[in-house]
């Protein structure tokens, strides 16, 4: 009997293919799936900045729009989170 390409791979390259599909899988996710009421709340807050909004300090729309100045999409604001959950 053959044995499927799955097997054949050692430990630490089933676990890399692993995380690069998981992350392309989230990639995915996030192009797809359309912005949550909080996920356009901080797309408005990066885009229109101010020195603190009622309930966060002025930092988090700073890095906002930072990450907003190299790409203006909507789903560019899960980027951090995708790469940072994988």
């Amino acid at each position: 009997m053959n044995n499927t390409t799955i097997f054949r791979m050692t430990p630490r390259q089933f676990f890399i293919t692993s995380l690069w599909l998981g992350l392309a899988f989230k990639l995915l996710l996030a192009v797809l799936l359309p912005l949550t009421t909080d996920e356009a709340y901080f797309l408005i807050w990066a885009r229109h900045l101010d020195y603190g909004f009622y309930d966060h300090p002025p930092m988090v729309g700073w890095w906002l729009a930072g990450l907003l100045s190299l790409a203006d999409t909507d789903w560019w604001l899960r980027i951090p989170a995708v790469i940072l959950s994988t």
